[in-house]
């Protein structure tokens, strides 16, 4: 029994078991911190969501005959692309099959969740999902102010629902980015009320401040441009992006109050030196914009490595002996595996980095051509392209993208696909070989 908000009112509709895996796979990061911190059971249970995607995966293949459909065809055949890339790269520098699948199970668990959201998902189900995380920002917000005020929970340990375990940050920073990006669209189409949307943006500014999210006041201001940019210009629109400006320098005079610290007060110059310092927490390790450049010159110096990478898993880590690489071991201390961008570039070289970031772009273009055609959900199409900008940043930020966290992104990214997957033909698998 599943229960479906409709113009306020409850009505119940049956779902099917995919459907409620679909359900599964986007709530769950939200009661891992839960479930690992508070009831004692073990962090390996987020490898249930691995069981599960796998499941969807090959449900995937059957439910659809063996045939893509045309929509996400390009999707499919550049996830085959970098899969067989990775493949051969790795069949020359091997070091251990475990290592491969590893590497596989990291990248590739996301892109099997892009195509399974793409299936299974239809817009009435995608419009109940996307109601159940605003209902969950609030429960966040609400627990994040526990955490803060009663609990004594500062920083990056600052998780709300997700936790209060260093990392929670990434889960944060992807959640508030879809709910805050889908209120302000909606609010400028003029589907939802504006004191609720001002309500979201200011909430999630002040726990972001609580936080010490000092990333997200430039998220911010990038889904500011973006919703502003995809909607037409109204005397309500100006007056909000006046406010939400204001709350980002009222929220920065807090944060930097909080933590008696006037360097946390954010300015672009400030921005600009947290990105291009030369390292991030230690003396040794890397910093964002600047980590592949310090590769090259130290770490990665021959130029065909630079090119094709290592090999998929064979810098990647775990708590599992067999899947903890070599060259994790010798260098961990750079923190290499706290920035996408420095991963894929050590791992993959700059052909794999650039087929990384093809996927996005490629997302961002269906999104734009759909919203053009008036073929898709306006609301889905415009979502996706924010995620899809949101996620080229994300490369270069931090890790959230190789973490539970990023299967929300990913359905994201998947909404303009879901209104043209019903009634558009199939194109045989077999066009792939």
């Amino acid at each position: 029994m599943n229960s479906l908000f409709n113009r306020g009112k409850l009505q119940i509709k049956k779902r099917t078991f995919p459907e409620w895996m679909v359900f599964t796979i986007l709530i769950f990061p939200f009661a891992y911190g839960l479930l690992t911190q508070v009831l004692p059971l073990p962090g390996a249970i987020r490898f249930s969501l691995d069981a599960i995607i796998v499941f969807l995966f090959v449900g995937f293949f059957i439910k659809n005959r063996f045939m893509i459909k045309r929509s996400v065809l390009p999707s499919f055949v550049l996830i085959a692309l970098i899969f067989t890339y990775t493949l051969a790269v790795y069949v020359i520098n091997f070091q251990s099959p475990f290592y491969y699948v590893w590497g596989v199970r990291n990248l590739f668990r996301f892109y099997a969740a892009f195509l399974i959201f793409t299936s299974f998902v239809e817009e009435d189900l995608a419009t109940l999902l996307l109601k159940w995380l605003d209902a969950l920002f609030w429960i966040n917000a609400l627990t994040s102010l526990v955490q803060f005020f009663v609990m004594g929970v500062r920083q990056d340990y600052l998780g709300g629902l997700f936790g209060a375990s260093g990392g929670t940050n990434g889960y944060t920073l992807i959640f508030f980015s879809i709910v805050v990006s889908k209120s302000l669209l909606a609010t400028f189409n003029g589907t939802e009320n504006t004191i609720l949307c001002i309500c979201k943006c200011i909430t999630s500014l002040l726990v972001a401040a609580m936080a010490e999210m000092k990333f997200y006041f430039f998220v911010f201001i990038l889904i500011l441009i973006f919703t502003s940019a995809l909607t037409r210009i109204t005397k309500r629109k100006l007056a909000i992006v006046i406010g939400a400006v204001l709350a980002v320098i009222v929220a920065s005079f807090l944060l930097a109050y909080i933590f008696e610290n006037s360097e946390n007060f954010l300015t672009l110059e400030r921005l600009v030196q947290l990105a291009t310092k030369e390292h991030y927490s230690s003396q040794e390790d890397l910093n964002r914009l600047s980590a592949i450049p310090t590769l090259m010159k130290s770490y990665i110096t021959e130029p065909l490595q630079q090119i094709f990478g290592l090999g998929l898993g064979n810098c990647d880590t775990s708590q599992i002996s067999i899947f903890n690489s070599v060259f994790y071991q010798q260098y961990s201390y750079l923190h290499y595996t706290w920035l996408t961008s420095a991963m894929l570039f050590l791992e993959t070289g700059f052909v794999g980095l650039i087929l990384y970031i093809s996927f996005f772009v490629m997302c961002l273009v269906y999104s734009i051509r759909q919203l053009k055609r008036g073929t898709g959900n306006r609301l889905f199409c415009q979502m996706g392209i924010v995620m899809s900008i949101l996620c080229c940043v994300l490369i270069f930020y931090n890790s959230s993208l190789r973490i539970e966290a990023a299967y929300m992104a990913y359905f994201v990214l998947a909404l303009p696909f879901l209104s043209s997957t019903k009634k558009e033909s199939k194109v045989d698998a077999e066009v792939l070989h």
